[in-house]
């Protein structure tokens, strides 16, 4: 990630960058470390397969979901060019990271309803809901990546990734720690269903912290200077 982000910084040396660099910096920094917490809580990888196990799916459903999440990051092929003509990326970025977010709201709230009494339905809803929120991530990237550049001045590019990498990797430690102690504290589904709400409290600070930072014009939105 750190390569694309830097190879898109350094092709692009013309594009405007953010006068508001240390706000910029930190924001960023900030937002993918709450965003990091909040998905180790609830790791797609370990976390959900448990609780899809739980919900009485097969080894091979949960090999098969772990596939598709996989094959989700052909979306971006699909609006591609839509996301590369649109000139102001934060607006794009802030609505796609809603919906990167509201499976961990939505998940939760399956759980508390369907869990107990409609077991099956509860397994394939909470898989549905899983695999459209890779697709928004997926389609995410692209235009993140693209707004990173532009915000970030790309020699500060490899210390706010190193600062980012390394707050994530301590927050992820505490939240694995967290969410080991949630699930053997409480009873299923109520386990799982309060690590779904924390993890989603936790991006939704990371989309607060995303709002803060101040996106630079494209150049000919840029008001000219009147001649004297």
């Amino acid at each position: 990630l750190m390569e694309s982000v830097l190879g898109i910084a350094l092709r692009q040396p013309g594009e405007p960058r953010s006068e508001s660099g240390t706000r910029n910096f930190w924001c960023h920094v900030l937002e993918g470390s709450c965003a990091s917490f909040g998905m180790e809580l609830v790791a797609p990888g370990v976390v959900f397969p448990v609780l899809a196990a739980a919900l009485g799916a097969s080894p091979a459903f949960v090999g098969a979901l772990g596939a598709l999440s996989g094959l989700s990051f052909l979306a971006p092929l699909l609006v591609a060019r839509r996301f590369e003509a649109e000139r102001r990326k934060k607006r794009l970025v802030l609505l796609l990271g809603i919906g990167q977010r509201l499976p961990f709201l939505l998940l939760p709230v399956i759980l508390l309803v369907m869990a107990d009494s409609e077991t099956q339905a509860c397994l394939l809803l909470i898989a549905l809901v899983n695999l459209a929120g890779a697709m928004v991530v997926s389609a995410l990237v692209p235009p993140w990546i693209a707004l990173l550049s532009e915000t970030i001045r790309p020699e500060r590019l490899a210390r706010l990734m190193g600062y980012r990498n390394s707050f994530s990797s301590v927050l992820g430690l505490l939240a694995g720690a967290v969410s080991a102690a949630f699930l053997s504290a409480f009873a299923f589904p109520a386990n799982y269903v309060l690590l779904y709400f924390i993890a989603f409290g936790a991006l939704a600070i990371s989309w607060l912290l995303f709002a803060l930072v101040e996106e630079v014009p494209a150049r000919d939105e840029v008001p000219s200077t009147p001649a004297t």
